[in-house]
């Protein structure tokens, strides 16, 4: 992904090369009275750049509106996602307590991480595991996990 700060640097120094070749061409054409290959290459330069630089700014623009909605399309997602687990773990007659340690086992999260992160003993949280997989009908945190990511594929 093209970062803004790239961008913007990459915008000025196009610029900057575009007045660059304009000054050259103007004093070579204008000052020195020259008019050989070498102003006609340079004026087509700038031409041709100045048509790309036109062209960088539409396509920069262009990304970056496509990035926004790509954006905004996840989070959509994202929001309808948890929604879903939320109304499975309702469904399964989760305990607030449990869908946490359900949301954690979800992103990922080993047990000894749950226990210190939900400030309990490993006991508790293998506890509130073997009742969360029971609820569930699932014998591991694998079918657990796969059991919606199967909804997804």
């Amino acid at each position: 992904m093209i970062s803004r700060k790239f961008r913007k640097v990459n915008l000025i120094l196009s610029i900057v090369l575009i007045l660059f070749f304009i000054q050259d061409t103007f004093y070579d054409i204008v000052i020195e009275s020259e008019y050989n290959i070498h102003s006609y290459m340079e004026v087509i330069l700038v031409i041709v750049m100045s048509i790309l630089f036109v062209y960088q700014v539409r396509e920069f623009k262009s990304l970056s509106s496509k990035l926004g909605l790509a954006e905004e399309t996840v989070s959509k997602f994202k929001k309808e996602l948890s929604s879903v687990i939320n109304d499975q773990f309702s469904f399964w007659g989760f305990t607030p307590a449990e869908s946490e340690v359900g949301w954690l086992i979800l992103k990922g999260f080993s047990y000894p991480d749950i226990a210190n992160l939900r400030e309990v003993s490993e006991k508790t949280i293998n506890q509130q595991v073997g009742v969360i997989f029971k609820k569930s009908h699932v014998k591991n945190r694998h079918e657990f996990v796969s059991s919606f990511i199967e909804d997804l594929l």
